[in-house]
């Protein structure tokens, strides 16, 4: 399938769309006003109420209840699991970490020392959450690590993120992708899959896809794991950038709901460190194939943040600050619109 989108650049607020139009035109937005911390409306709530550190923090709203929501994390520096939060009351108020914030069946341990988890990892960690179409299922996955086994696993829940699939034989969590390698993380020889994203299209089909290090090499190609049976089971993955294209990471999926078309972008770091290019691939049979990856994008970043690391003077390559894409569709123009961090003018 060709590709061709035309692309529109809103400088300020670095927001990029692709459509099958024209040539690419530059415009600018205005920028939009936000209420200071304490100053008309905006509350920050502690979460997880945790004397640890969390990161990694996704968010997904309930579709038949925006009042509940749900968050996952990596739970750093201690315990290492897949940590979860949910919320009925908009917010306001979140289940606890401890005891019991962990999501079973990854980790041989849970937060309280004294019971033992379901599953047989030693950390987990790279939450996404997501719901169904009809938000009477919720959605987490997670990475699980032990020694040269590591495996992504999504687990269900069914009462709004109140309790998950317990784990263990009796009552396992899908599997999404295992990995084998001779070591532990990238720059050894063995298999480093990282940041996977999830998305639930309103047919129910789930996608995530996420970027597989391997040992020494650098390159890290955009890999999508695919259900079309509520997350009972997952196809093979499928292996969507190739080529030159190969030093990607935070892949992410948006729907167009009236064609099923879905659109998978990524960030591309050149080789050499010549910048960051930012690449589309689009499934029209929900998942089972993908385009080749059309790039829309390119930048160099003005600032060496890590000097002597930079490979040239003018501009660091990938997470210099990164690009991050951020895929949203707009049904109705049929734009495919992609928010991204950049560096304009030293801001």
């Amino acid at each position: 399938m060709r590709f061709s989108p035309s692309l529109t650049a809103a400088i300020g607020a670095s927001l990029l769309l692709a459509a099958c139009q024209d040539a690419p035109t530059i415009t600018r937005t205005p920028a939009p006003s936000f209420s200071t911390f304490g100053a008309g409306g905006a509350v920050v709530v502690d979460v997880s109420r945790d004397t640890t550190a969390q990161n990694e923090t996704p968010l997904a709203f309930n579709p038949a209840n925006p009042s509940n929501m749900i968050t996952g994390n990596n739970d750093w520096n201690y315990n290492d699991g897949c940590g979860v939060n949910a919320t009925f009351d908009g917010g306001k108020t979140w289940t606890p970490t401890l005891p019991s914030g962990f999501i079973p069946g990854i980790t041989a341990f849970t937060n309280d020392p004294s019971v033992p988890g379901t599953g047989t990892y030693d950390f987990g960690g790279d939450p996404a959450v997501a719901f169904s179409p009809d938000g009477g299922t919720a959605y987490f996955t997670c990475f699980g690590y032990k020694g040269k086994n590591v495996a992504l696993w999504l687990s269900r829940s069914s009462d709004g993120g109140r309790t998950w699939t317990a784990g263990g034989p009796d009552h396992p969590l899908a599997l999404v992708s295992a990995f084998q390698g001779e070591g532990k993380a990238r720059g050894s020889n063995g298999q480093f899959p990282d940041h996977e994203s999830m998305t639930v299209a309103n047919d129910g089909t789930i996608y995530v896809p996420w970027a597989h290090f391997t040992g020494f090499s650098g390159h890290s190609p955009i890999f999508i794991g695919v259900s079309r049976d509520g997350g009972n089971s997952f196809a093979l993955p499928v292996k969507v950038s190739s080529g030159s294209v190969r030093s990607d990471q935070d892949a992410r999926v948006v729907v167009d709901n009236a064609t099923g078309y879905a659109y998978l972008t990524f960030d591309n770091s050149v080789q050499g460190g010549k910048g960051t290019a930012m690449f589309v691939s689009v499934s029209t049979d929900r998942g089972a194939t993908w385009s080749n990856s059309f790039k829309f994008a390119t930048f160099q970043n003005p600032v060496c943040l890590y000097p002597p690391y930079c490979f040239n003077i003018s501009g660091g390559q990938f997470r210099a600050p990164g690009s991050y894409p951020a895929p949203a569709f707009d049904p109705t123009t049929g734009r495919l619109y992609v928010a991204y961090t950049d560096i304009v003018n030293g801001k």
